[in-house]
């Protein structure tokens, strides 16, 4: 009984420090007018004239990219003639720790250009990101060592010149454990193991 109690507690310890990213699939949006037919790496979509996405802000000329009608990516133009476009939220960590933010980055279909785009988690950490026209979608991920507070995550071009815009989709946030709590992890799973052995 006690084996299955620490166990449980290092469980909860770990699901207690998660941050969770509201909407990460980007699935609950609204849109509206007039829209514009896209052929990207994956799939075929629309972007809307009018659009949002909930628990997300989209600055500029970021944009709602529907891939179905229940589906749907966020668009982060290139053109910064209007100044930066991006996609942002606001995310509350209730536990310090090291963090790992996840997500999925693609661009339009068989183009010769690339696409630029930086993720960051304001005042922390700003990473630089390059997309190419494989036609495949590209898992990302960084780590930002976060203390208890508010914090901004997003997603913004960062193209020049011919570069073509950025879909980003799948956002995800985890805790990266400690290696105490692994180790107890491991070693209450493996004493469960011993004892329905015996």
């Amino acid at each position: 009984m006690k084996t299955k109690l620490i166990t449980l507690a290092v469980i909860a310890t770990a699901a207690s420090a998660q941050a969770q990213v509201a909407n990460g699939n980007f699935d609950s949006f609204s849109v509206s007018g007039i829209n514009n037919g896209v052929n990207t790496e994956i799939n075929k979509g629309d972007i809307f004239a009018t659009d949002s996405f909930s628990n997300w802000s989209l600055i500029n000329k970021a944009k709602v990219y529907v891939t179905g009608k229940s589906t749907a990516a966020a668009f982060i133009e290139a053109d910064r003639a209007t100044g930066t476009n991006k996609v942002t939220q606001k995310i509350n960590i209730r536990t310090a720790g090291l963090y790992t933010i996840s997500f999925d980055s693609y661009t339009i279909d068989k183009s010769p250009n690339t696409s630029s785009f930086n993720a960051y988690i304001g005042g922390v950490t700003t990473n630089a990101y390059k997309e190419e026209s494989d036609l495949s979608s590209t898992a990302r991920s960084f780590t930002a060592n976060l203390k208890v507070g508010s914090y901004e995550l997003g997603f913004e071009n960062n193209a020049s010149g011919t570069q073509v815009g950025t879909y980003i989709d799948n956002v995800r946030m985890s805790t990266v454990p400690e290696p105490s709590s692994t180790a107890l992890l491991g070693l209450g799973g493996l004493a469960l193991i011993l004892r329905r052995k015996k």
